[in-house]
C-alpha cells in the first residue's frame, strides 16, 4: 500500500509500534514514525489530513477512530475492514456520544467497490482509486448499508473479524 501512496500527491506519516513491521528501505517521500502512542500521534498530525487505519489490532483500530473522529477535520478517514466490522464500530462509536455525523467521516470498508479481491496489491490499487477519487472531488462511494436499532444490537454482539 504504501509503495502505492508515495506515488500519489500526498506526504505519507507511517506510524506503527513495532519497528519490525517497517521494511529496511522505504519508498522516497514517507517518513517512518516509531511510536509507543499511535493514538497519541493523531494530535500531531495537520489539519485537512488524510487517515488509514490498517492495524493488527481491533481496539487499537478503535481508538484511533475515535480520536480522529474527535479532531473533527480530517480531509478523508478510511479503515480497512468488514461491513460487520464497519457496524460494531458504529454501534460502539454512538455509545461513547458520537453523532452519526461524525461516524459518517469514517469509510470503512475501504476501496473501490468494484474492485472485490483480496490480493494485497489488489485491495492497495482499490484504495488508492478510493484517494485519487477523493483528492480530485469525487464523491466517495457510500458501502454503509442503513442499520436499525436491531441491525446495530446485533452487529454489537457478534465477534469482529477481518
Amino acid at each position: 500500500m504504501v509503495h502505492i501512496v508515495a506515488t500519489l500527491p500526498f506526504r505519507v506519516t507511517w506510524i506503527d509500534e513495532r519497528e519490525a513491521e517497517f521494511p529496511e528501505t522505504l519508498p522516497q517521500g514517507v517518513n517512518k514514525l516509531v511510536s509507543d502512542d499511535p493514538v497519541g500521534e493523531i494530535a500531531q498530525m495537520p489539519p485537512n489530513s488524510y487517515y488509514l487505519v490498517m492495524t493488527h489490532n481491533h481496539q487499537l483500530d478503535f481508538d484511533l477512530a475515535k480520536a480522529i473522529i474527535k479532531r473533527g477535520d480530517s480531509a478523508y478517514f478510511g479503515m480497512i475492514g468488514s461491513l460487520t466490522k464497519r457496524k460494531k464500530f458504529d454501534f460502539r462509536l454512538a455509545q461513547r456520544g458520537f453523532n452519526q455525523d461524525e461516524i459518517n467521516t469514517m469509510t470503512c470498508p475501504i476501496g473501490i467497490g468494484a474492485v472485490t479481491g483480496k490480493h494485497p496489491a489488489e485491495i492497495a490499487v482499490s484504495v488508492a482509486g478510493e484517494l485519487i477519487s477523493h483528492y480530485q472531488g469525487n464523491p466517495i462511494e457510500q458501502k454503509r448499508p442503513a442499520h436499525s436499532r436491531q441491525e446495530l444490537d446485533q452487529a454489537a454482539k457478534r465477534p469482529l473479524k477481518g
